[in-house]
């Protein structure tokens, strides 16, 4: 084998992250990006902006419990 599976599983979880659907800032995130930005300040104090902002966690449920009502 030439390991032809595991680079196509590679690539195919490499678009799914890029994907827009799958976005990883809110909008919140970028109102506060847009802000720092006009303000001109630097992508250091825009990324300690937005990584000392509380985040919301998504509860995660099984396909059990979600069919099941649980």
């Amino acid at each position: 084998m030439d390991g032809r599976p595991s680079k196509a599983a590679e690539r195919t979880r490499g678009r799914r992250s890029r994907s827009r659907r799958n976005g990883q800032f809110t909008a919140d995130d970028w109102c506060v990006t847009y802000g720092l930005l006009e303000q001109r300040c630097h992508c250091g104090a825009i990324a300690h902006a937005l990584n000392t902002r509380p985040r919301k966690r998504l509860d995660y449920r099984t396909p059990e419990e979600c069919f099941y009502g649980l």
